[in-house]
Formats: structure tokens, C-alpha cells, sequence
């Protein structure tokens, strides 16, 4: 039998079969999944087959951003019931912070416990997250992601429904939870997995909002920023950065810096490029005032360096993003391997990018040296796009010996 609701929701949306197979690719990626489905498997689709699960829920996501609206994998067709978290357009759309009660209130319900926890719980789950946030940051999310995605189960959502020896305690666990949240969304981001990673960052500005910390509040929308605009949804990410930065009202806070200059990040790969500069500099200026490490939300002289390459990328000045990774790279601080790593590979692809073919092998071998004690899905995937870019050069010796040790790293497991 076919199907005739996925024939109408392709209508109603002006989307072709090339179009929405080509879509329902994006949205897959996004979720941590390869799929190569073409206009003939969307054919196959409207003549009555059934894509394996959780291809539906892809499909209906795609569909969405189409038309605007939720649609579910029912509503195209597809039998079976809504079960995987995908990353959901429609989920950035979140309340300024003035109006942030309403996540309390549309949230899920927590039953009133019996338990009472006091100052010795809260405690606990600060050190769990300076644990857990050392740990992602020097070795990557690999090592943490699911341990800390128990943890949350186990250990603080017991937390988040018992009774407290005082108020003011709740309202700190609340803050610590937040954090966690927003930690373990960020170790899902880092592996790829980008719907878990936005389930988690609004369960972060739920606890937020419930423990009335702004500043939390803005840090994640922060996050949601980053991840809108590497999947590359430029207004969601202009707008979730405009509210983060609005959120934080304090304007001498030390968190300033790193939430503008995230506003300036967005705004150049959305185009505005007056806005992305004078962004850019008032988060410079901002930096002045940037104290000791938090343990989450971090901003040091790499990170600045790191936006300011990225502002430069989207403004189409490759020396200016050059210049700034190498200042990255130069201030990063020692322990901080996941993210040299990352920082090495987005070099040498500029690098390559403006014909230096020496230095982005220089610096590939470089990344690779320390690839082996890092575990994470960005990781793994800079040695993909390395590989890919570098094929059509591998008849240079430099370039076929660096390819030689990345396979060298696969089969002993590494990648």
C-alpha cells in the first residue's frame, strides 16, 4: 500500500524525493549516523516500505524543519511509536530568561520524595562534577559520556525528587544539577551524538530556571549557540547567542567574554560581519576581566584566540584564522589535550585549504601524536576529513607516510 501521507507532507512542503532523501542524510548525521538514502529510496518509501528504525523519526525531523511544525514519524506514514531523542530545530526555540519559568512548568512532573538530603549530597555531586568535567576536558567524552549519563539516573535525579534540610541547599543542588546537565550534553556534542546533546542542554536550562542562576541559564544557551552553528542553523544560532547574551545582565561578570564572544562567532556565519567585529572586540575587552578556571564554562586566552579563528573563517580571511589557531594552539594549556587536538586539525585543514602542503602534514602528524590518548567523536572525525582531504595528495612521500600512520593507529583500534 502506499504511502499517501508522506505524498502529502512532500507537497505541502514543495520538497522533492532527492530533496528530502538529501535532508533526511543531515538530520542522520546529526544523530551520530552515516545514511546515503537517494530519491530512489524515498520512492521506495512512498510505495509502502518501511525504513528501518530510527530512519523514521529522521525522515520526520527533515519534514519539520520543511515545514515548520512538528510532524511525527505517524504523520509521514511510518507505523511505530516516537521513541529516539533527534536534534529538533524546533527545540531552540526557548524562552528569554525573564520568561524561563515556563520550562518549569512544560517540563516533566517529579514526584515529591521522601528521602531527605542535606549539605553532605550536595557535596558529593560538586565533586562528581569537577571529576567528571577533568576528565572530559584532558582525554575527551569517550571516557565519560556514558558513566556520566548514569550517573545522572542514579545519582542526582534521586537528589532532584527527595526533600532538603533547607531551602537554600535544594537551590544549590539545583545549580550543581544544572551544571551536570549541561556537562553531559556537551560530552554527547563531543561524540557527534547531537540529539542527546540538545535533550540534556534543555533538562540544564530547565534546572537553571528552577534554581533561578541566570548565569547558568546563559552559559547553556551559550552551548546551544556552538551546536546550532556547527550543524550549521546560522539564525538559531544568532538568536540563541543574542538571548544568552541579554540573559547575562551582569555586564562585569567574567563570563562575558566567553558568551559575546560566542555572539560574534554566530553573527559572522550568518553574514553580519560589522556586528561579528565590534562582537569580537568587546569580548576582548571583556577578557580583561576573565578570573581563575571555572569548572564549567572556561575561558582562557586559547578559547578567545579559538573564536577569534572562527570569526575569521566566516569573514573568508584564512591568514587572520591562521594567525589566531597558532595563538590558540601557543596559549592552550597543557592538560587540555581534547581541545590542542582539535585546534591542530582545524589548522592543518586551512592550512592544506591555502596551498601549504608542508606545513598541514607538519602539523596533521602533530595532531596524530596525540590522537592516541584522546577519545572522542570530534576526534575521530578530524582523522576522517584528514584522510579525505590528503587523498588526492598521496603520491607526495610526506603526505603517504601520514596516511600510513593513521592506518597504523586504526588497526591497533585507535581510530
Amino acid at each position: 500500500m502506499s504511502n499517501e501521507r508522506l505524498r502529502a507532507l512532500l507537497a505541502q512542503s514543495a520538497c522533492s524525493g532527492a530533496t528530502l532523501a538529501r535532508e533526511t542524510n543531515i538530520v542522520a548525521a546529526e544523530n551520530g549516523e552515516r545514511t546515503f538514502y537517494t530519491r530512489a529510496s524515498v520512492g521506495q518509501w512512498l510505495g509502502g516500505s518501511v525504513p528501518r528504525r530510527p530512519v523514521p523519526d529522521y525522515v520526520a525531523e527533515a519534514l519539520s524543519r520543511r515545514l515548520g511544525r512538528p510532524v511525527t514519524p505517524a504523520e509521514a506514514g511510518f507505523p511505530g511509536e516516537n521513541g529516539l531523542v533527534v536534534y529538533s530545530v524546533a527545540d531552540l526555540s526557548v524562552p528569554a530568561w525573564p520568561d524561563a519559568g515556563m520550562l518549569i512548568t512544560g517540563g516533566p512532573e517529579r514526584r515529591a520524595g521522601q528521602v531527605r538530603f542535606g549539605r553532605a549530597e550536595v557535596n558529593a555531586a560538586r565533586t562528581a562534577l569537577r571529576v567528571f568535567s577533568d576528565t572530559e576536558r584532558t582525554l575527551g567524552a569517550g571516557y565519560v559520556r556514558q558513566s556520566l549519563t548514569q550517573y545522572l539516573k542514579t545519582g542526582v535525579e534521586p537528589l532532584l525528587e527527595g526533600t532538603y534540610t533547607a531551602a537554600k541547599t535544594h537551590d544549590e543542588l539545583l545549580s550543581i544539577a544544572s551544571q551536570l546537565y549541561y556537562l553531559c550534553g556537551f560530552t554527547w556534542f563531543d561524540d557527534e551524538l547531537h540529539g542527546g546533546a540538545l535533550h540534556y542542554y534543555r533538562a540544564s536550562l530547565r534546572l537553571a530556571a528552577e534554581a533561578r542562576n541566570a548565569e547558568m541559564y546563559a552559559i547553556t544557551l551559550r552551548a546551544m549557540s556552538v551546536q546550532a552553528h556547527v550543524l550549521g542553523h546560522r539564525n538559531q544560532a544568532v538568536r540563541l547567542a543574542e538571548v544568552s547574551s541579554e540573559t547575562l545582565v551582569d555586564k562585569a561578570s567574567p563570563r562575558q567574554a566567553f558568551i559575546v564572544g560566542q555572539l560574534a562567532v554566530a553573527r559572522a556565519a550568518a553574514g553580519d560581519r560589522r556586528a561579528a567585529v565590534t562582537d569580537l572586540r568587546r569580548a576582548e575587552r571583556h577578557f580583561e576581566r576573565v578570573v581563575a578556571p571555572q569548572v564549567i564554562g572556561t575561558h582562557h586566552a586559547a578559547s578567545l584566540a579559538h573564536q577569534r579563528a572562527a570569526v575569521c573563517t566566516a569573514l573568508r580571511d584564512g591568514a587572520g584564522a591562521t594567525r589566531a589557531l597558532l595563538e590558540s594552539i601557543r596559549h592552550r594549556p597543557a592538560p587540555e589535550l581534547r581541545s590542542r587536538a582539535i585546534t591542530l586539525a582545524t589548522l592543518a585543514e586551512l592550512q592544506l585549504g591555502s596551498g601549504e602542503l608542508d606545513l598541514a602534514v607538519d602539523t596533521w602528524r602533530r595532531f596524530l601524536e596525540t590522537y592516541p590518548l584522546i577519545n572522542c567523536g570530534r576526534a575521530t572525525k578530524a582523522v576522517a576529513v584528514m584522510r579525505s582531504m590528503l587523498r588526492p595528495h598521496r603520491r607526495n612521500q610526506g603526505v603517504a607516510n601520514l596516511l600510513a600512520l593513521s592506518v597504523e593507529l586504526r588497526d591497533s583500534r585507535r581510530i
